[in-house]
């Protein structure tokens, strides 16, 4: 994307609807059943829809499977949208569809790329605070391109959703910094040039 995307005009044309994304393994670790619980907080005052993606795997087919049933418990099941293993075209399609962006992962990430990917698409991010999200997200209110929740928990995840949903000004804001972030730091040449320096 060689510029930031309009997030408020992208919700406007939606009548202020609200779409989560979300690029995971469908395993617990990545925690997508602590999203849907979340998510479910905020359908009860929002109109949100979470649509979500990442790689299956049969020996983990029944946490898919327990995440699908939950979501209709929830009465999630008209809005949320599972669309499995994705390439990278239904990756860019994914991110530039949806208003922010949630990695709410119950295990610290090393890398967690789907954070980077949905930097470049210029989204706002919600994200474990361990591993390496802080890092990536920033803390200082001036400088941060997201927010970080207390891990595993849905009232912490539901209230960095809340807080986005409710101040479309912020998310914007957040989302800009990230593309900006992303623009100077994680381009292929800049971490080329990053490791040449280290080494």
């Amino acid at each position: 994307r060689s510029e930031p995307p309009d997030l408020e005009a992208r919700r406007r044309a939606r009548k202020g609807a609200i779409h989560v994304g979300s690029l995971a393994r469908a395993c617990p670790e990545k925690g997508l059943d602590v999203l849907l619980r979340a998510v479910a907080r905020l359908a009860a005052t929002h109109d949100v829809r979470l649509v979500a993606a990442g790689a299956e795997i049969e020996a983990e087919r029944p946490y898919l499977d327990a995440c699908k049933k939950l979501a209709a418990d929830l009465g999630l099941a008209d809005r949320f949208e599972w669309r499995g293993q994705v390439d990278h075209a239904g990756k860019i399609a994914l991110l530039e569809s949806v208003d922010l962006f949630v990695m709410p992962t119950t295990h610290p990430e090393a890398k967690g790329i789907p954070v980077l990917e949905a930097f470049t698409a210029g989204l706002p991010v919600v994200a474990s605070d361990h591993g390496a999200f802080p890092e990536y997200l920033g803390r200082d209110p001036d400088s941060r391109r997201g927010l970080l929740c207390t891990p595993g928990d849905p009232a912490a995840l539901h209230a960095a959703l809340l807080a986005l949903a409710d101040d479309p000004a912020l998310a914007s804001r957040l989302g800009r910094t990230a593309w900006a972030f992303a623009r100077e730091r994680h381009t292929p040449d800049a971490m080329a040039a990053g490791h040449e320096a280290v080494y």
